[in-house]
């Protein structure tokens, strides 16, 4: 493998694998699923609070951190592939607003 694609948002995520898949590229896909643009950063266990903080049970399923104790714990998967797969690249997928 020699990329790994870095995504906000599981609809990025499904679209990036999609055209990989149909281009014939390579590379994992990785979603993050958060929203930088709010609430805590300096703690992965007070960020994962606050966007719980927000849901409204049986409907935020869109909601980042709904099921994990630790915000920052996708951050150290990613961490850990790199480290273990050496990929060429790191290509982070962005636009002008943090959440897409």
């Amino acid at each position: 493998m020699t990329d790994v694609h870095l995504v906000a948002s599981h609809s990025a995520a499904g679209t990036l694998r999609a055209a990989i898949h149909q281009h014939g590229l390579s590379g994992k896909v990785f979603c993050i699923m958060d929203a930088l643009e709010f609430g805590p950063l300096s703690d992965g266990r007070a960020r994962a609070t606050f966007w719980r903080s927000l849901t409204v049970p049986g409907h935020s399923d869109a909601i980042p951190y709904q099921e994990r104790d630790d915000a920052f714990a996708p951050w150290r998967e990613l961490q850990t592939f790199v480290a273990a797969e050496h990929p060429q690249r790191l290509l982070v997928w962005a636009s002008e607003s943090g959440a897409d």
